[in-house]
């Protein structure tokens, strides 16, 4: 779900600015943030703090590849001015 969601955002922040690199890093940072309160949350109800590490590396890893994937892989084309 969260590819998917990425991958459906690239398209619409490079629609919605020239300098859509910068807002997406913002976006992702920003869902990766909030992506984490479920984790801390099952932790705070009592989950082992090794199997929460765990999904918290999870959701790390699910943001450090795909940002650069989408951003450079497809990147945003120039628009003539």
């Amino acid at each position: 779900i969260g590819v998917l969601g990425a991958s459906i955002a690239w398209p619409v922040v490079t629609f919605l600015t020239t300098r859509g690199s910068r807002l997406y890093l913002w976006l992702a940072i920003a869902v990766t943030v909030v992506g984490l309160a479920p984790d801390a949350w099952i932790l705070h109800q009592g989950q082992p703090a090794a199997g929460v590490a765990v999904l918290v590396a999870m959701h790390f890893a699910l943001a450090v590849i795909t940002y650069p994937v989408l951003v450079f892989i497809a990147p945003q084309s120039r628009r003539a001015t």
